[in-house]
């Protein structure tokens, strides 16, 4: 990195290295700075005595006494309230270290040296020593993302991976003494004689030219903190004591059902690295509590009455549970939970009816606001096909550069002349290898909408048509009644109006209003003579009626025999059946 600075300009790296390495870099400092960058005290207890500087010696004092009471009672305050093993910046830090290295690897060496992979580097890592060969384990003694998940891999908590100077009992031990104001009166107080009969004067001083300036310039960290304001340090402190989860779940929300509440408390917990147990689950309640039993976080919810719905009566969304007490990153959601969303999203994506579209979309919405906030500002017409404006003709793809990018998978490590003449290759065998198929086809449209047709024909055989107009027809019988107009080749389903090939209500209204007239018969058929079937008399004497059953000995008791004409099934006529009939075909 230096070197940059020195390629940059010669003069600020002679400047930098003149100004002695070891006092502002921090992997060249000898010793441990614990992560304490400040290395100007001067200048850090000048600007914490802008004001009481201008006063006189005794005043002077007294204000450094009073910023010190006032710094320990704070302090001591904060701690007395602070129940966690470390320090409030370092358990913060922790946990966002916890969410960086979840997705890395572990692979083990030793008990105490493993291997983790993931990263940018690939980092060793040594529990006992506590170092890391990325080096920030080394030099501050807080345990790097690395360390963190090498110690979850064999179940040591990252407290325990912490150095003594960050924990609470060193903060408490730091401040247990209180700074107390001066309450001995002069009286009493025991001068040395040589100081007593000393002559103090002022120090000889030159008055400089113009008003005197009130307090130092501002830096540039200055004028952030002033914009700031005073409390945003103050509430970053309270922050862990506190640490909500609301955003997610509140009290009052409402869930389709049980699997959907369920999703949304994994990606919870998920996205704020805690661990829940589910304390009581059946078909009308389901209770959860934090991992953690010295936690309050919960919640109960309860099954509406006479529906799927899950309402939660009951949520406290404030955890007080320490980051650093963590054995593994948190609970990760569910492989059903998963694909659930994705088949939902999917499915909301291939919907062809608006209303469709916003029934299925809303239960993305009920189960993760923060994926529908991520799925609208990806713009819902780039994905969604019944929000897309034009036609699409079924063609799915909206990353034509990642589809090049897979067919090229092997090509594009080539230089540029035979990776042009790999496009050229590939492109001459997709030709010829679609040219030959079509020689081969000698239907009127493709093989693929010819085999959506087929199974399209199969699946309208029970679809009823209503006729509107000679081109409007109504089609009853799939889950939706469907308006269809073969003209402006539409129909409400949706899929004929954006895909153009006739849907299975659409194929069912084009064979009803086809009249006998228009019917394309090949000459052959229309001159072949169709004969009746051959048959062959069984033997034997016929039988001249069939056995009664109980059913038909009721029926001639209850009716007269004149009522129970029979007809015959093979050739219409009354007075005997099938077996009995004697009349040819």
């Amino acid at each position: 990195m230096i070197a940059h600075f020195c390629n940059i300009s010669p003069a600020i790296g002679n400047y930098l290295m003149e100004a002695d390495v070891k006092k502002w870099a921090r992997c060249q400092f000898h010793g441990y700075m614990y992560d304490t960058r400040t290395n100007n005290h001067a200048e850090s207890i000048n600007y914490a005595l802008r004001s009481p500087r201008e006063f006189p010696v005794i005043p002077l004092l007294d204000g450094i006494r009073e910023m010190l009471t006032r710094w320990f009672f704070k302090r001591k305050k904060l701690i007395s309230k602070h129940t966690h093993r470390l320090t409030i910046d370092v358990e913060e830090k922790i946990d966002r270290r916890i969410e960086k290295g979840k997705t890395f690897g572990v692979y083990p060496v030793t008990d105490s040296q493993l291997l983790v992979k993931g990263d940018t580097i690939d980092c060793f890592v040594d529990l006992d020593k506590r170092t890391c060969s990325c080096g920030k384990y080394n030099l501050l003694k807080i345990p790097c993302r690395h360390a963190i998940k090498a110690g979850f891999f064999v179940g040591r908590e990252p407290y325990t991976l912490t150095d003594f100077l960050y924990t609470t009992g060193a903060w408490r031990e730091a401040y247990h003494e209180s700074i107390n104001p001066i309450s001995v009166h002069k009286d009493g107080w025991s001068v040395p004689q040589v100081v007593e009969n000393s002559e103090v004067l002022p120090p000889e001083t030159r008055r400089s030219l113009g008003r005197n300036r009130k307090r130092r310039y501002e830096t540039v960290e200055d004028k952030i903190r002033s914009s700031q304001g005073s409390q945003g340090g103050q509430l970053r402190k309270e922050k862990l004591a506190k640490s909500p989860v609301v955003e997610l779940v509140k009290t009052g929300d409402l869930f389709l059902n049980k699997t959907v509440l369920k999703a949304r408390f994994e990606l919870c917990a998920m996205k704020h690295n805690f661990h829940y147990t589910v304390t009581n689950s059946n078909k009308s309640v389901w209770c959860i509590r934090c991992a953690d039993k010295v936690c309050f976080w919960g919640a109960r919810a309860e099954c509406l009455k006479g529906s799927t719905y899950f309402i939660i009566k009951k949520y406290v969304g404030v955890h007080s549970c320490a980051p650093s007490s963590k054995t593994s990153a948190g609970k990760t959601a569910s492989a059903k939970t998963i694909g659930g969303l994705i088949c939902i999203n999917m499915k909301a994506s291939n919907a062809y009816r608006v209303v469709d579209f916003k029934k299925t979309f809303a239960h993305v919405c009920n189960i993760s606001p923060t994926i529908e906030n991520y799925l609208m500002e990806a713009d819902v017409k780039k994905w969604a096909r019944c929000q897309f404006h034009g036609y699409r003709y079924d063609i799915r793809t909206n990353n034509p550069a990642e589809s090049i990018n897979s067919a090229l998978h092997s090509p594009r490590e080539f230089p540029v002349i035979p990776l042009l003449d790999s496009i050229r290759e590939m492109l001459t065998h997709w030709f010829f290898k679609r040219k030959k198929l079509i020689s081969k086809h000698t239907h009127r449209l493709t093989i693929d909408v010819e085999e959506n047709i087929d199974r399209r024909i199969k699946k309208r055989k029970t679809f009823r048509v209503y006729p509107v107009t000679d081109s409007q027809l109504l089609v009853k019988g799939d889950t939706i009644d469907c308006f269809v107009d073969l003209d402006k080749r539409t129909c409400s389903c949706g899929k004929y109006d954006l895909l153009k090939i006739p849907c299975r209500h659409a194929i069912k209204a084009g064979f009803f209003v086809v009249p006998e007239d228009g019917w394309s018969v090949p000459k052959v058929v229309e001159n072949s003579e169709m004969l009746p079937p051959e048959t062959r008399r069984s033997l034997g004497r016929n039988r001249k009626r069939r056995y009664e059953t109980v059913e038909d000995k009721i029926r001639s008791s209850q009716r007269s025999q004149g009522d129970q004409l029979r007809m015959c099934s093979r050739c219409g006529l009354g007075g005997h059946n099938r077996a009995t009939c004697k009349m040819p075909i």
